[in-house]
């Protein structure tokens, strides 16, 4: 038995190139679902933020083109590239990345020592 011996799956009947995808209002419901669970998510991460910022320390280079997270013990869990890292060449960006993790650090041994 090959792929072509197979029948169609039950919705690839209802759609095609010449015909709507199925149910528009399936996907709507799907859409409204989603966005109500990513609404919560939000809500329960903005009760985390206290948590998050108290344990975390972020740099970000004078331009915006790169922000590092560090915990407060150093250890790096986040790199965000604005959109002018692109205007840096290869080594001016590493080196960027580099600084911004230092800067990070830094400010993250500061306020573990006190």
């Amino acid at each position: 038995m090959t792929a072509n011996d197979l029948p169609p799956p039950p919705d690839a009947a209802a759609s095609g190139p010449d015909r709507p995808p199925p149910a528009d209002a399936e996907l709507k419901e799907y859409m409204r679902d989603f966005e109500a669970d990513m609404a919560g998510l939000e809500r329960r991460a903005e009760r985390l933020r206290p948590l998050i910022d108290a344990t975390c320390v972020r740099a970000s280079s004078e331009d915006g083109a790169v922000t590092v997270t560090v915990t407060v013990t150093g250890a790096l869990v986040g790199v965000a590239l604005g959109e002018s890292f692109r205007l840096l060449g290869e080594r001016e960006l590493a080196a960027l990345i580099i600084d911004t993790y230092d800067r990070a650090v830094a400010e993250a041994a500061r306020r573990r020592d006190g």
